[in-house]
């Protein structure tokens, strides 16, 4: 089974793919001129799973460049020199005073896991990288204050079946959790796709609107406790689409109400987890739950939700709403069971 992963835009260059593996698993991106090829892991026997959303790189978060930004970033060795201590919404809102630019050494106290661990990204030459949704610490999800962090792992080793698989060996605690208090450090990265790179896809694809999202590459990880999730804030599903309050919502954990599949998933996972709601046409995928196809979405035309809960995050070219767990969805698709 061929998959289109997510394009995750985080510290690496390149085509969709997917992943699972132990634990700490999901599709996304590749490093420059590389053709993503992914295994799952999650089964006894390696399933190599080829990303077809492209012919080539696919671009990415430097603009679809070498990566050479991410690499010097992750291989420096020292950790975030002369970092700026603040809060997401600080370093993320436009109109704050404290706007951290591309590349800034930034520290952040205190912030709130918002999901699990996955994989963001294994290119085809076996760089790794995984990451997580983090959030400011607030009771309820304000705008701007969260952010997606990735750290890269060991390169990936052989499996028997004659795929690669990645193993983990980054900062980030393989058992984070939603709720765990983390003290992070790393370097602040603004990044999107080209327009060659939107066009290389299948279909071709605009530029996405706003063309770039932040995140953080990690070089330090330390969790002292834990705490309540932020709520999510309820949104309008076109706000996370496209415009000029995109970027208050991405990497934050939000929520749409009472929605209208417009498009379905289907049997043996052909549409990968993503369904379109109607009328806004936003994308809500799987790539942080996604682990083989037995937990991809069972959606049909037209099936009602009373909500939706996710985080609005930069998929390939489009801006999308990504659920952290199938209970994220309300009723659970297919008749999932939930705590």
């Amino acid at each position: 089974m061929k998959r289109i992963g997510s394009w995750l835009l985080a510290a690496v260059v390149g085509s969709t793919l997917a992943c699972s593996e132990d634990g700490a698993d999901a599709p996304v991106t590749d490093t420059a001129a590389d053709t993503a090829v992914a295994i799952d892991t999650s089964v006894a026997s390696d399933t190599t799973i080829e990303d077809t959303s492209a012919p080539e790189d696919s671009g990415a978060i430097d603009g679809g460049t070498d990566g050479a930004k991410s690499d010097a970033v992750t291989d420096a060795g020292a950790c975030a020199p002369g970092a700026k201590s603040g809060s997401l919404a600080g370093f993320n809102d436009p109109a704050s005073s404290t706007k951290a630019a591309d590349s800034d050494p930034v520290k952040l106290t205190g912030v709130i896991a918002l999901s699990r661990k996955f994989l963001v990204s294994k290119s085809k030459t076996g760089r790794c990288t995984y990451g997580l949704f983090v959030a400011d610490a607030h009771a309820a999800f304000a705008p701007y204050s969260g952010s997606l962090v990735t750290a890269r792992g060991t390169d990936a080793v052989a499996s028997d079946s004659g795929g690669t698989f990645c193993t983990n060996g980054d900062v980030i605690a393989n058992d984070v959790a939603p709720g765990d208090v983390l003290d992070l450090a790393g370097t602040y990265d603004i990044a999107g796709p080209s327009a060659a790179t939107c066009g290389a896809g299948s279909p071709p694809l605009p530029v996405p609107n706003p063309a770039t999202t932040p995140s953080v590459i990690l070089c330090d990880y330390k969790k002292t406790g834990t705490a309540a999730v932020p709520t999510p804030l309820v949104v309008d599903p076109a706000d996370l689409k496209s415009g000029a309050k995109v970027l208050q919502y991405a990497g934050g954990l939000v929520q749409i109400n009472a929605v209208k599949a417009k498009t379905a998933t289907m049997a043996g996972d052909t549409t990968f987890g993503t369904f379109y709601l109607d009328p806004s046409q936003l994308a809500v995928g799987d790539i942080i739950y996604y682990r083989g196809a037995a937990t991809a979405p069972t959606v049909t035309v037209g099936q009602t939700f009373t909500s939706i809960v996710g985080v609005g995050y930069l998929d390939f070219c489009t801006w999308t709403l990504q659920p952290r767990t199938i209970c994220d969805l309300t009723p659970t698709p297919g008749g999932a069971t939930c705590p």
